[in-house]
C-alpha cells in the first residue's frame, strides 16, 4: 500500500466498539488476577478486627467489674465492709486481663514463666517436674480463690447485716448510727431512706440494703468468672494449652489469627469454669 504524503491510510482504525471491549477484558483480567489478594485482605482485615473486639470486649468487662466494687463499697455499708472490697480486688488482679488487653508476655504468661523457674530448679537439682501437673494445680489455686472469694463476700455482707447491723438499728435507729459510727462514713452524703424496728424481718433487711449487696456480690463474681474461662482457660497464651482441633470461635487471639470466623466474636464456656473441667 502507498502513501501519498498528506493523506489518511486506507485502513481504518478499530472502532470504539473494540476498544470498548478491550478495555472491558483487561479490567475483567485484572479483577480476576486481584482477586486473590483481596481474599486475602479481606481475611486479615477480618481477623485484626475479630482481636480488636476481643480485646474491648475483656476490658468493658474488667472496667465493668472495677465499677461495681466501687459502686458497691461507696453505696454499701462503706469502711464497715472495707475487707470484701479488698477481696474483689486482689482476685480480680490474678485474672491477669493485661495478657490479652496488651497481648504482651505479661497476664497469664506469669504462670508460664513461673513454671518455667520450677522446672529449671527442678532439672538442677535432677528432681522430675510434671509441668502438666502444675499448670493444673496453679489454674485450680485460681479458681478456688475466686470461689471462696464469693462464698465469703456474700456470706460477710449477710452475717454483718443480720447479726450486727439490724440489732444496731432496731436499738438506737439508724439515723442515729450513721451519724456516729465512722464505719458508715459516707464522702457522698449518703443516708438510709427509711427504716423502722416495727417491720418484717424481710423489709427491714432490704431497707438495710442487704439484697442490693449480695447481688453485686454475685455480679462481680460472674464476670470475674467469665474472665477466668476467656484468659486461663480459652486464650491463644493460656498456660494450659490449646486443643488442637479447638474451634476458632471458642478461641481468644492475643495476635490475629490467619482467618477468623464472621458473627459472633467469641464463645465463652462458662460451664467449664463453673465445673471446674478443665483437666
Amino acid at each position: 500500500m502507498s502513501m501519498i504524503p498528506g493523506t489518511f491510510p486506507s485502513v481504518p482504525y478499530a472502532s470504539e466498539e473494540t476498544e470498548d471491549a478491550s478495555m472491558s477484558f483487561s479490567a475483567a483480567t485484572l479483577s480476576d488476577m486481584d482477586q486473590p489478594y483481596q481474599s486475602k485482605f479481606s481475611e486479615r482485615e477480618n481477623a485484626s478486627r475479630r482481636v480488636f473486639f476481643q480485646r474491648h470486649m475483656i476490658l468493658q468487662l474488667s472496667t465493668l467489674a472495677y465499677f461495681l466494687m466501687g459502686f458497691q463499697f461507696v453505696r454499701y455499708f462503706r469502711w464497715a465492709c472495707f475487707v470484701p472490697f479488698l477481696m474483689h480486688l486482689m482476685v480480680h488482679f490474678q485474672m491477669q486481663v493485661g495478657s490479652v488487653v496488651r497481648g504482651d508476655n505479661t497476664g497469664a504468661n506469669f504462670l508460664s514463666q513461673t513454671l518455667d523457674q520450677q522446672q529449671a530448679v527442678a532439672n538442677r537439682s535432677g528432681i522430675p517436674f510434671d509441668r502438666a501437673a502444675a499448670t493444673t494445680r496453679a489454674i485450680a489455686t485460681v479458681w478456688l480463690c475466686l470461689y471462696w472469694k464469693s462464698l465469703i463476700t456474700a456470706a460477710w455482707h449477710v452475717v454483718f447485716v443480720v447479726a450486727w447491723l439490724r440489732p444496731q438499728a432496731d436499738v438506737e435507729g439508724i439515723t442515729k448510727l450513721t451519724q456516729n459510727s465512722w464505719l458508715f462514713f459516707s464522702l457522698l452524703g449518703d443516708t438510709w431512706d427509711y427504716y423502722s424496728k416495727d417491720d418484717p424481718l424481710w423489709l427491714r433487711l432490704w431497707n438495710l440494703r442487704l439484697v442490693g449487696a449480695v447481688t453485686l456480690d454475685v455480679a462481680i463474681s460472674l464476670i470475674q468468672l467469665c474472665l477466668f474461662q476467656c484468659v486461663y482457660l480459652q486464650a491463644e497464651n493460656s498456660p494450659r494449652g490449646l486443643r488442637l482441633n479447638e474451634q476458632e470461635i471458642n478461641i481468644l487471639r492475643v495476635k490475629p489469627a490467619a482467618s477468623a470466623p464472621k458473627g459472633a466474636v467469641l464463645h465463652i464456656r462458662l460451664y467449664q469454669a463453673l465445673e471446674g473441667s478443665w483437666d
